[in-house]
């Protein structure tokens, strides 16, 4: 059964970048009002022109914040009294591991799972996965590129419950489409 995802620590998350993104702004506000003061900098051209599409539900959230992470990266690039610790402020944190084999969008590491950033989509390889956990393998973020860049990936040290003993082998990603991804084994000759 897919788990329902973490309203709270999303909103928490995305609260907490927002605090970030106003004390942002607000210092760089303040220094660029001292900086105006003391030697008249570039003015200030935000993106204005576009209607405020949020506040009535028509835009998507993530494009939304994207668009506001746009324009603070903007002003601290303009306004070079921010420092360097303030500018790497809203680099990105999630890694992309490769390509959704669905849809084509980025797949990220999640602390369970490797998952497609579009929504709709619902591709998400579990780091947990029963196939791994029977062969005693770590699903690694390695072996995870692997299967997406290529369909397969070869994997060395699969545990055999038959046999007892170790053995090198390709693991070939098998997407259904449905629910879950399906893994297969093609051993080496």
């Amino acid at each position: 059964m897919l788990a329902a995802p973490d309203y709270k620590a999303m909103y928490l998350e995305l609260f907490r970048a927002n605090e970030r993104a106003a004390r942002l702004l607000w210092e760089a506000q303040q220094r660029a009002e001292q900086q105006l003061l003391d030697e008249s900098p570039p003015p200030l051209h935000l993106d204005t022109e576009k209607p405020d599409l949020s506040a009535k539900g028509n835009a998507d959230a993530d494009e939304f914040m994207a668009e506001i992470e746009a324009q603070v990266r903007q002003l601290v690039k303009t306004y070079s009294c921010i420092s360097a610790d303030k500018q790497n402020l809203f680099q990105s944190e999630r890694v992309i591991i490769g390509k959704c084999p669905r849809c084509g969008e980025n797949v990220y590491e999640g602390k369970k799972n490797f998952y497609c950033g579009n929504r709709g989509c619902q591709f998400v390889m579990w780091k947990n996965d029963r196939f791994f956990e029977q062969r005693k393998k770590a699903f690694t973020p390695k072996i995870a590129a692997a299967l997406l860049k290529n369909g397969k990936a070869k994997v060395k040290g699969l545990y055999s419950e038959k046999t007892g003993k170790t053995y090198d082998a390709t693991v070939l990603l098998a997407d259904t489409g449905g629910k879950y991804v399906n893994y297969r084994v093609e051993r080496k000759e």
